[in-house]
């Protein structure tokens, strides 16, 4: 049985990002943290991707606000971005 996908990298970005922003914005951003270790963000949240970096992902944590997670391996992910969506990785595509 597994116990989902461990977050190994980022931290530095979640606390430069937790620093100034406001306790309801952190509270949406660890939720959606949790389901992608849990397995259920897809199933959860809008996601957005990048066709030339099929290892990263956006997911919409609310209208203005985005998490870009890296996937490192089978259970293992990254944070590598968390912030307005014109901050975010270029070309966005909303997944079908």
């Amino acid at each position: 049985m597994s116990d989902g996908i461990r977050l190994v990298s980022g931290l530095q970005v979640l606390d430069h990002w937790s620093g100034s922003a406001c306790q309801a914005d952190k509270n949406v951003v660890y939720k959606a943290l949790f389901s992608v270790v849990d397995g259920s963000v897809f199933l959860t949240y809008d996601i957005l991707e990048e066709d030339e970096l099929p290892q990263q992902f956006l997911v919409l944590v609310k209208s203005d606000l985005v998490t870009q997670i890296s996937l490192h391996h089978a259970d293992s992910f990254g944070i590598a971005y968390i912030g307005p969506i014109d901050g975010a990785m270029p070309g966005q595509m909303p997944l079908s």
